[in-house]
């Protein structure tokens, strides 16, 4: 009985420990702070309008006392989203009209604090709002705070959102986002202010619009309709901005605002704009809009449409093997199908398909067309763009989604090459019909190839070896008729002579008789194709290599008429059948067919594009040896002589008049070590010039006179010119003035040169 008693009085002493314990967590629930309302502003705007800043005025916080006891105390102050704080030029409070009992006083603490006293009747719940207006001017962009902090009693630290910093921007939007086609298409865009004021005023470029390449605003009216138009959707304008489309490139369009007025609210406005398409240009997809200007925008681009479609499998039938540098290449069968029925503008007339050959390529006949479920106009074919590579066909009628997939064939269609062009020949197929494919519609053979032999040569020397060339047709015929091959040596190389041409295999003609030599240039004229792929081997080459040349590969250039024949005026006449011969070449009234409005001239279908292929049969090593002795022996009456024993061969017989033996001033002057680019004649005066080393050497026909260094010196024999036109020196002064030794053998009748 007495433990029971002991056990009992223990719970009850536990349970009013308790109840003690309890009994002011019940009483003091604490302080809470409560957003009210908020302000939103832009800190570079709040002083606009001329009248004296005094503050902003920003939202209001509750402070809510649950239960009130006894006073409290606080510092009230204003924050931005970076913890500084603002100038507080006025803080108003009001009590909430069901708590109204208690005392209360706010006074200014100092610039940037506010304190807050509070005696509220004991017990009971106490509410007060509070008001600030603080500068905001210099405030970070982001939320802005009231901040508690406490000094004594209730009044707990505490923090309040109460407005918003915003610079202000610009966000746009597509109201709709069409498919354009060639023909353009509308658009809707809409510009909405995040703030009041954010649009830029008194400014001619307050917002840019820009299309892409290929896009433009339409400016104009259609159906008595204005474009662009704006719409000031909420009013907020009494005399709302203006659309200016660049008039220098209509791709870009401003808001202009130097005239309008605003009225209230933000500004919601509505461009509305059609969209023109250079289909020659603009590229398939999304057409974006990028958005800038001297406003702050929080979208810089825009997705307003898309040009063109997708839904179709291009495919090749029957590719063909072309040749390069040729007029009228035949290409294989291109056809264009539809993935799905419908796909191919499935309600809708008036798309494209294109087809585009690469840079080297150009239409000469236009692919004929069979379509199968739509229809195609067969005749309104045209040119895309200026250079005849891209051509356009339009589909009057698409198939209608329900019936068997769409096709389209394009047949025997023709093109002419650029003779670097190499590998497969692809087409792009393209459009806003919705095809975008790339297929190889023929193999390109080039029009020859060329191998060679590599020796090594020295600067400064004549009759220096270069290597075999071997000429090689891509297939019978590549090499035109009546035409010419061209080889042409680098800046500084000469052909010494004409060297051996022939055809080693195959039946190609080559006049013979008339291969030429001029300078760095040979030519080789074609008198008949042949029926079998032929070679043409070009062998005993010498050079003349002058010291201007670098040391490393001697590259020759292969090209000329028989192998460039898109380059070549009389075969384009003859293909067009015209004798027009002056005038500018057209090559997009080319690829649209000859029609006889324009002439041609020699630049060709690729004036740019010239050498067929280039191969390197010499590499220049060092400089010839200035110490080399060269022992150079001329016979009176014979065309042959030797160098260093080595047989030569020239054009003129040396001769012996008055008692002097005469040389070709070209032989008289490499026997000296002369090379062709130091030998200068001048028609004007008759006169020859040599320059060897620091010596320079000048003599007139007719004149006994020899200038060495612009010295006078007398011989008793002059310079002459006997037939064929050829300039013949007294080789004994011409030595002597070079520095070389001469010596007479009366009884072989030989000069020789040391």
């Amino acid at each position: 009985m007495r433990k029971r008693n002991r056990k009992l009085m223990s719970i009850l002493l536990t349970l009013s420990l308790l109840a003690a314990l309890l009994a002011p967590m019940a009483a003091y629930a604490g302080t809470t702070y409560e957003q009210v309302t908020t302000v939103t502003f832009d800190p570079d705007e709040v002083d606009a309008g001329g009248t004296p800043y005094t503050g902003t005025d920003l939202g209001t916080f509750m402070i809510d006392i649950d239960p009130a006891s006894g006073a409290s105390a606080a510092l009230i102050e204003v924050v931005d989203s970076s913890g500084t704080r603002m100038p507080v030029s006025a803080a108003v409070y009001e009590t909430v009209s069901s708590y109204t009992t208690g005392t209360i006083a706010l006074t200014q603490n100092s610039e940037k604090a506010w304190k807050l006293n509070i005696t509220p009747t004991s017990g009971e719940e106490y509410k007060v709002s509070i008001k600030l207006t603080a500068d905001v001017r210099d405030c970070d962009d982001g939320e802005v705070s009231a901040r508690v902090t406490k000094l004594s009693g209730q009044l707990d630290n505490g923090t309040v959102v109460i407005g918003k910093a915003s610079g202000g921007a610009i966000s746009a939007e597509a109201i709709n986002t069409p498919s354009f086609s060639d023909d353009g298409g509308f658009a809707t865009i809409r510009l909405t202010e995040t703030v009041t004021n954010a649009l830029e005023q008194g400014k001619a470029k307050s917002v840019k619009l820009a299309l892409p390449s290929g896009f433009s605003w339409y400016e104009g009216s259609l159906d008595s309709v204005p474009y662009p138009d704006l719409d000031d959707v909420n009013g907020a304008y009494t005399t709302a901005p203006t659309l200016d489309v660049d008039g220098n490139n209509d791709r870009y369009l401003y808001v202009d605002t130097s005239a309008s007025v605003r009225g209230s609210g933000k500004a919601i406005l509505d461009i509305n704009a059609k969209i023109d398409v250079d289909d020659s240009v603009a590229k398939y997809g999304d057409v974006t809009v990028t958005i800038s200007g001297d406003s702050d925008i929080d979208t810089t681009s825009l997705v307003v449409g898309t040009y063109g479609e997708f839904g179709v499998t291009a495919t090749v039938e029957d590719a063909t093997t072309v040749v390069a540098g040729q007029l009228e290449q035949e290409i294989g069968t291109i056809v264009v199908k539809e993935d799905a029925p419908g796909s191919l503008s499935a309600s809708t007339s008036g798309k494209t398909v294109t087809l585009t050959l690469p840079a080297n390529a150009r239409w000469c006949e236009y692919p004929e067309i069979s379509a199968t479920d739509l229809t195609v106009n067969k005749t309104d074919i045209t040119a895309s763009g200026t250079d005849g590579r891209t051509i356009k066909y339009l589909i009057t009628k698409g198939s209608d989604g329900n019936d068997d997939c769409g096709k389209i064939e394009f047949k025997n269609g023709k093109v002419h090459l650029a003779v670097d062009e190499t590998g497969d020949l692809k087409v792009k197929i393209g459009g806003t019909a919705g095809a975008s494919d790339e297929v190889v519609v023929a193999t390109i053979e080039p029009v020859v190839s060329v191998t060679a032999n590599v020796t090594e040569v020295k600067i400064g020397m004549q009759e220096q070896a270069g290597g075999d060339i071997e000429i090689t047709e891509g297939k019978a015929e590549a090499i035109s008729d009546d035409a010419d091959i061209v080889i042409e040596l680098p800046s500084g190389l000469e052909f010494q002579d004409v060297p051996t041409v022939e055809v080693v295999e195959g039946d190609l003609d080559i006049d013979e008789g008339n291969i030429d030599v001029d300078g760095e240039v040979l030519t080789i004229p074609v008198s008949g194709t042949s029926s079998t792929a032929s070679k043409i081997k070009i062998s005993g080459i010498e050079y003349v290599v002058n010291r201007t040349v670098a040391e490393g590969d001697v590259k020759v250039k292969i090209g000329g008429s028989a192998l460039n024949e898109v380059n070549n005026k009389e075969a384009i006449q003859d293909y067009y059948g015209t004798t027009e011969t002056s005038g500018d070449f057209n090559p997009s009234e080319l690829a649209a067919g000859f029609d006889g409005d324009y002439t041609i001239d020699n630049d060709g279908v690729f004036p740019t594009v010239k050498w067929a292929a280039k191969a390197v049969n010499a590499k220049c090593v060092t400089p010839a040896d200035q110490t080399a002795i060269y022992k150079t022996v001329f016979t009176i009456g014979n065309a042959t002589y030797t160098v260093n024993g080595v047989e030569k061969t020239m054009d003129v017989e040396p001769y012996i008049k008055n008692d002097r033996t005469y040389l070709p001033i070209r032989y008289a002057a490499y026997a000296a070590g002369i090379t062709d680019a130091n030998i200068m004649w001048n028609e004007a005066d008759q006169s020859v010039i040599m320059i060897k080393g620091d010596r320079v050497v000048k003599m007139v026909i007719g004149d006994t006179t020899m200038y060495i260094n612009g010295v006078a010196f007398t011989m008793d024999v002059a310079p002459e010119i006997v037939d064929p036109g050829r300039t013949m020196l007294p080789i004994r002064y011409v030595a002597q003035a070079l520095g070389c030794e001469v010596t007479w053998d009366e009884a072989t009748q030989t000069v020789t040169i040391n």
